[in-house]
């Protein structure tokens, strides 16, 4: 089967409401009656009111929700202002965040040593207190011996070699990789993404690429329709920025939307005529010729940020 058009999610969604809606109404019938003929004829009524209001509620929710969603989002309007301000606030934490970060060694082993060694200490205790209790439990024996290993191979730092040996892929000895790591703006918004002027890390220090290879650079919003007890509960934004090679290969990374501009703006200071923001006719030179993308003739868009979004079909 194919994918789902957007027009198929929003009506799904508004069948699935308008149903539990009608369901509640009419079940707010029936309880009214049941509570009126046992306890009293208000007692009835209150009943069904409750039911009546959750029912009416969900038969209006996706009109309800259609109004909170343009309150925000358009401009001039005293919501889409309050979250530009919000916005900007967390922008500001997201780059403190990003430009003063941990050296790459404490990245990669003394936060795993720092976890396994408090995880070894409180697991270690409870078998102290147990065996001073008189009580031995074979299962928090072996769990403290897995623990234990689990620290030993942290002491000898795992992941930090992973990284280090992706850097001398590059020629990049050790003390290189921990200054250019020192440089790097490195976002937590979301996945792990570390830009630099010679490379970036794409979900995890050691996934490294250099940035000469990044081509395009474009974020993309999906809509992420939610369920609860098979009932409609609203629609979420997910943001994620793909960087594009000139091999074809695509790195589709989730991101706050707040993180998008900065690393946007990183990306053309580190990698300078790399095409930033979506336009269909890029999509498709991309596709035809990733190679040839770079110097190939295109017209570049106006906003960096643009960015690829759903659209709605005949029927949304």
């Amino acid at each position: 089967m194919g994918r789902k058009s957007v027009g198929e999610y929003e009506n799904e969604s508004r069948k699935s409401v308008v149903t539990a809606g009608i369901v509640f109404i009419v079940f707010g019938v029936l309880m009214g009656f049941a509570v009126g003929f046992s306890t009293g004829a208000v007692s009835g009524v209150i009943a069904f009111v409750i039911f009546a209001a959750v029912g009416v509620f969900l038969l209006c929710f996706k009109d309800i929700e259609k109004k909170i969603r343009e309150r925000n989002d358009t401009p001039g309007t005293e919501g889409y202002a309050n979250k530009q301000t919000a916005m900007d606030v967390r922008r500001k934490q997201i780059y403190e965040k990003a430009v003063h970060h941990s050296s790459l060694r404490s990245e990669t082993s003394m936060k795993i040593i720092g976890i396994s060694g408090i995880i070894l200490g409180a697991v270690a205790v409870c078998n102290i207190v147990m065996f001073v209790s008189g009580s031995v439990s074979v299962l928090m024996l072996v769990l403290l011996a897995l623990v234990a290993v689990m620290f030993v191979l942290s002491l000898f730092g795992k992941d930090y070699k992973r990284t280090i040996a992706a850097f001398a892929r590059y020629g990049v000895d050790e003390k290189q990789a921990a200054e250019i790591y020192k440089n790097m703006h490195v976002y937590k918004a979301g996945d792990m993404i570390a830009v630099g002027d010679r490379f970036l890390m794409p979900g995890s220090t050691a996934d490294i690429i250099p940035v000469k290879r990044i081509v395009w650079v474009f974020p993309k919003l999906k809509w992420i329709y939610n369920y609860t007890n098979g009932i409609y509960s609203g629609r979420t934004n997910e943001y994620s920025i793909l960087f594009c090679q000139s091999n074809g290969d695509i790195h589709d990374m989730k991101v706050d939307e707040a993180a998008i501009p900065l690393i946007i703006e990183d990306m053309r200071k580190c990698r300078p005529g790399v095409v930033c923001g979506y336009d269909e006719k890029l999509s498709q030179l991309y596709n035809s010729d990733p190679r040839g993308f770079e110097e190939a003739e295109k017209a570049v868009p106006q906003d960096p940020c643009a960015m690829l979004m759903p659209s709605f079909d005949s029927r949304g």
